[in-house]
């Protein structure tokens, strides 16, 4: 496939894009191998992934709580539902954090589900206090914990890391 996609000049030095590819299949290889035996690992993994995407995806459910929508209007598995989508299609912009999109998702799908005792929409409001706490927030504890630990080589946090997941800091970046 890289082959085809270099002769039609979509990918530039194809050579150097399948030795990446080749070198790229060698390490999923090589870490599946480790997997092996770890399946408890593995489960654990699995459940601790589902629970955070839930509760990523909930977060509009509880934003619309603390900003007084009646229940009636609210439902879990819809807010779940359409934190997902919007997930999903913010992949589909190719700008950081997939801004301006995944804000205009929101507000379309919540427009309706986020309302007021009035009735009034609340998806403006409800889409800043997201962005906030799914972005912002994040962005902001991240650079400080990368301040921090590029300030001590040698952090403690390091040392505390399972064997299992220290290859995800040891990996080198191409």
């Amino acid at each position: 496939l890289v082959k085809v996609l270099g002769k039609i000049k979509i990918i530039k030095k194809p050579e150097d894009t399948l030795v990446k590819v080749e070198t790229k299949i060698a390490g999923f290889r090589k870490n599946l191998s480790n997997m092996k035996g770890k399946e408890k690992t593995l489960i654990k993994a699995f459940f601790v992934a589902l629970a955070r995407f839930v509760i990523y995806f909930a977060i509009p459910f509880f934003i619309g709580l603390g900003l007084g929508v009646e229940l009636e209007n609210l439902n879990l598995p819809l807010c779940i539902s359409f934190g997902c989508y919007i997930w999903i299609l913010s992949m589909f912009i190719v700008i950081p954090g997939g801004s301006g999109g995944a804000e205009a998702f929101f507000v379309l799908l919540f427009t309706n589900v986020l309302l007021s005792s009035t009735g009034a929409s609340l998806a403006a409001p409800g889409m800043l206090l997201w962005r906030f706490v799914t972005f912002h927030i994040p962005l902001v504890i991240c650079g400080i914990i990368t301040f921090i630990f590029n300030k001590k080589k040698n952090a403690k946090f390091f040392q505390e890391v399972p064997a299992e997941f220290k290859w995800i800091f040891l990996r080198k970046h191409h």
